[in-house]
């Protein structure tokens, strides 16, 4: 009971800390919580008085939180989720409502959208929400609740997530049919000499596409759409490099060809979601269903 009780006796604070802590600003909280900053503010004081420590850092009108902050941050996402999920749990034994995912390029819309169709057959009363997100993005929205399962080709390393991986998307060289590159021995000879489409480019200068970042190639131009790279490829005769299952359209419909090469890697795909504190939740049945698209070659 005395466990019970000293938790009792801050519990009420613990959503004002955890906007605070999220946003690390008393306007943006307050505006949230449609509570006065003022208010915010004393509650947060009461907090650090009851537990006997400071959790954030005042730095002139900013707050930051300390160590002893980030570690109690934790423990109430935890506290609050497993709340939440026992909430759900009592509603229904069926998987339903909305579950936020997002996708962080083109690689992993496609396999996204494979994980769809599976989710909408298994599971009919999950609603998927899906939205953009960069990898410096994820982690924020995942930790806070916003999203439920986040899909990148870079894994994430943040140690309050899961991360999973889902499995390799193969991918080729292309080009448009009349290009130089697509005549017999053009491809062993190397690659080098012809301009390629880039996208995907990451802050470091690497891209997402599979082509290995210590073997260099000619950049004829850097589009941040990849059906820009596609569309610039058959117009500019430029080459490409796409997932295979992304280029069938245009493959079929005769504007590209595959140009066989030993260079381009097959690009890995991770899902990242919050650690687990229920069995056979929606992150983890998006996952699994996304493991399931992968290995039947989507």
């Amino acid at each position: 009971m005395e466990r019970l009780r000293r938790v009792a006796s801050l519990w009420g604070w613990l959503p004002a800390f955890r906007a605070v802590a999220e946003t690390q600003h008393l306007p943006t909280a307050s505006a949230q919580l449609q509570v006065s900053a003022s208010a915010l503010s004393r509650t947060i004081r009461l907090l650090e008085s009851d537990l006997g420590m400071p959790l954030f850092e005042r730095q002139g009108r900013r707050i930051v939180l300390n160590e002893a902050g980030e570690r109690l941050l934790v423990a109430v996402r935890d506290a609050m989720r497993r709340v939440h999920d026992g909430m759900s749990l009592m509603e229904s034994t069926t998987l339903h409502g909305p579950v936020q995912l997002a996708s962080a390029n083109l690689i992993t819309d496609t396999v996204l959208a494979r994980t769809l169709q599976l989710l909408r057959a298994d599971h009919p009363q999950l609603i998927p929400h899906v939205r953009e997100a960069k990898d410096d993005a994820l982690c924020g929205a995942l930790l806070q609740g916003q999203l439920d399962v986040g899909f990148t080709t870079a894994p994430l390393s943040d140690p309050n997530l899961s991360r999973v991986f889902v499995g390799e998307i193969p991918g080729s060289v292309y080009a448009r049919p009349e290009h130089p590159a697509t005549l017999p021995g053009a491809a062993e000879k190397g690659l080098h000499e012809h301009a390629f489409v880039l996208w995907g480019l990451r802050a470091d200068g690497s891209t997402s596409d599979g082509w290995p970042s210590a073997v260099p190639r000619a950049v004829g131009a850097v589009v941040h759409q990849p059906h820009m790279a596609i569309s610039m490829a058959i117009q500019t005769a430029s080459l490409v490099v796409l997932p295979d299952t992304v280029a069938k359209a245009s493959v079929e419909a005769g504007a590209l060809v595959p140009i066989t090469s030993d260079v381009v890697q097959p690009v890995p795909v991770y899902a990242h979601h919050r650690h687990s504190l229920l069995p056979y939740g929606r992150a983890e049945t998006v996952v699994e269903l996304a493991r399931s698209a992968v290995a039947r070659g989507l």
